[in-house]
């Protein structure tokens, strides 16, 4: 049995993250977007607001499907609308019509209109899987050649935070009241 010390997200962490994971049960997204986070220029966050306030900030890869089809990836912010690799050097760009993260989330955001969670969960690496009605998904997941925080999990003042860092990837609860989280 692994050592708890030696493993990604700690016993406890990892209960309490999957109980405010599964209050997003029944709950619809209520916002999609791209966004700059904390005021900072860099990192840039996708946001997901549910209807129960619990807000998903990824700044990492993260991929949202419907059975066979991938409708949004992370990295479709690298290319225009006709699948042009751009470079991407200010917001501005990634929130132009142009930009192909941009359309995606346009297009997701009314796919999930209206689409309940039906399953979500965290595995022990820290990747984390939200399943909706129609099979929908959404999946954030580790980048371990990125250091820093690559996903956030808010819920009233707790804040959990992941992040990787010299090949350890950890997650850590923070308590705030922070107004650039709303």
């Amino acid at each position: 049995m692994p050592n708890e010390d030696k493993m990604i997200i700690s016993r406890k962490n990892k209960h309490q993250i999957n109980c405010k994971l599964r209050q997003l049960i029944g709950q619809s997204v209520s916002m999609l977007r791209k966004q700059n986070y904390f005021g900072l220029i860099v990192p840039n966050f996708i946001h997901i607001k549910f209807d129960n306030d619990t807000s998903i900030f990824v700044s990492n890869f993260m991929r949202i499907t419907q059975k066979n089809k991938m409708l949004l990836s992370s990295c479709d912010e690298e290319f225009s609308t006709h699948y042009i690799e751009v470079p991407i050097k200010t917001d501005e760009e990634v929130l132009n019509d142009n930009n192909l993260l941009n359309l995606h989330i346009k297009e997701v955001s009314k796919l999930l209109k209206d689409k309940c969670v039906i399953n979500a969960k965290l595995s022990s690496f820290g990747d984390l899987t939200i399943t909706f009605e129609d099979n929908i998904k959404i999946c954030a997941f580790i980048d371990t050649r990125l250091n820093g925080e690559y996903l956030r999990i808010i819920t009233g003042s707790d804040h959990f935070v992941f992040f990787f860092e010299d090949g350890t990837s950890q997650c850590i609860k923070e308590y705030c009241n922070d107004y650039c989280t709303e």
